[in-house]
Formats: C-alpha cells, structure tokens, sequence
C-alpha cells in the first residue's frame, strides 16, 4: 500500500511539473503578454490597436461620435491569439480602427469591476448582456451603443478591414454587405 501511495504520489508531482512548465511555455508565447499586444486594460503601442476597456470605450465613443469595435476575447483562445497576430497586427487594418472606431476589449474570463448602463459589474459579464458564449466574437456598435452587427470566430485581416469599411462609412444603412463587396471588389 505504501508503494502505491509513493508511486501515485511521484505520478502526481510529475503531473504538476509538467503543468506549471506548460503554463510557462504559453505564458511566454502568449499574445496578449507582448509589447505589441494588450490586455483590455492596457492600450497598445504603436504597433497595433489601441484597445480600451469597455466602460471608457463606450464614454469615448459617444464623446467623440465614433462607431465602436469590440473584441470579446479570453486569452486561453487559440483564434483569439491567431486574430491578434495575424489580423490586429495588419498595418491596415490596426491604422482604419484606430482611426474610424473605438476599439473596446473584453476579456471573457476576468472579473475587473466596470460601470455598465449605471451599474457595477464585472467584466465577463457583459458577454452575457451582449449573448457572448464562445471567442473570439467581434461586435460593431453605434456611437449610442446600439448593435449593427457581430461575427463569431476568426477574421483574416482583409475580411475585417472589409466590414469595418462597410460599416464606417455607413453602407450597412443602405445594402448588404455582398453587395458592398461586389462594388468595392473586396
């Protein structure tokens, strides 16, 4: 019996060495944790989105009459992390938010306080108000904070820069986004 207590025992502290060295090893290729990369609390450098969190996102955004991008995200997201490398990384498309949105962030799995419609919340639970179960999922919202539109899952960078497009310049008011795309060739 006490060889099966050691043996379980050396089983297990394998098990958490090789956790703990995983946890590391994603840590440190870990998106969100580079220079180039934000966490919703954080803005970016110059070389990417400059991300807000929600409540200053949405006070920005109608202070200064911006549509609003919001980035439902959680960083053990694989697409969350492809998106942010492959897409929000995209000079043209990090250039076309910056300038015609606010881009918002929210991190599914954190439980940073913030002010919502008046009220205190935390901050996964506005993917619950705004009917987020999976990431990445990317909201466009009107100045006021009202819905245009989402799309679940990963966008490459010309995709997106052709739905910022069709919303910023408010062609989702007059025809479908297929027919924005055939007049742009996009």
């Amino acid at each position: 019996m006490k060889k099966h207590k050691f043996i379980l025992k050396i089983i297990f502290t394998l098990l958490l060495i090789t956790s703990l060295s995983s946890c590391k090893k994603n840590n440190a290729t870990n998106p969100y944790n580079t220079k180039n990369n934000v966490n919703s609390e954080n803005i970016a450098s110059s070389d990417g989105i400059k991300w807000l969190p929600y409540d200053e996102g949405i006070k920005k955004a109608k202070k200064d009459n911006k549509f609003i991008f919001m980035d439902f995200y959680s960083e053990s997201c694989g697409y969350c992390q492809k998106l942010e490398k492959e897409t929000y990384s995209n000079k043209k498309v990090y250039e076309y938010i910056d300038k015609n949105f606010i881009p918002i962030r929210v991190n599914l799995s954190s439980s940073k306080k913030i002010v919502f419609d008046g009220k205190n919340i935390i901050e996964q639970d506005i993917a619950m108000i705004f009917g987020v179960n999976a990431t990445p999922t990317l909201f466009f919202l009107t100045p006021k904070n009202e819905v245009i539109g989402n799309v679940p899952g990963f966008l490459e960078a010309k995709e997106l820069y052709s739905i910022a497009s069709y919303i910023a310049t408010n062609s989702y008011k007059k025809e479908s986004i297929k027919q924005f795309k055939a007049k742009q060739k996009i």
